[in-house]
């Protein structure tokens, strides 16, 4: 799983953003996405904004917000267009959050943990006719999960999942495996 982000020191170069551009009421107009491009003492450089193939005009001190996407969590603070940035590759060039100002705000309804545990899907169709598959479980929490499976399964009906969960093993050094 990738770790938080709590400061300006937690980004990434590469990281994707997206620049919620607001009006001079602090409505947001438009959204636009981008890429860290590089990290310094004067700020955070982002890949230029573009609409429709065309530079943003961002002007110096126009507030943005920034929503970094890690994880399964959007990272956002607000900030500023310190300058434009020229050259082969333009940017704006944003100043840093102070502090620990970043908000964290979980974009599902649970923990979601990365798996890698083998699974046999069965599923029926309407006439109750079963059909069986392996698949690999790679991602699971409360309210659902993701299945990579290797070919498609017609199912019109319910669907069963069949695995083992690892858990730690107990006192007497017995693995508990959990169905």
């Amino acid at each position: 799983m990738s770790e938080p982000i709590y400061t300006a020191d937690d980004i990434h170069i590469a990281d994707p953003v997206e620049l919620r551009v607001t009006d001079a009421n602090g409505r947001t107009v438009r959204r636009y996405k981008s890429l860290v491009q590089d990290l310094n003492d004067e700020g955070i450089a982002v890949s230029m904004p573009t609409y429709q193939g065309r530079p943003v005009p961002l002007k110096s001190n126009h507030m943005v917000e920034v929503s970094i996407f890690r994880g399964f969590t959007t990272h956002l603070f607000v900030s500023r267009v310190l300058r434009r940035v020229g050259g082969k590759r333009p940017a704006l060039l944003l100043s840093k959050p102070p502090g620990r100002s970043i908000r964290r705000i979980p974009r599902r309804d649970y923990f979601r943990v990365d798996t890698e545990i083998e699974v046999q899907i069965s599923g029926w169709d309407l006439q109750n006719n079963k059909s069986v598959q392996q698949a690999l479980l790679n991602d699971l929490s409360v309210g659902g999960c993701r299945l990579v499976v290797h070919s498609t399964l017609p199912i019109e009906g319910s669907v069963e999942l069949d695995f083992e969960l690892p858990l730690p093993a107990s006192e007497d050094g017995m693995d508990l495996p959990a169905r």
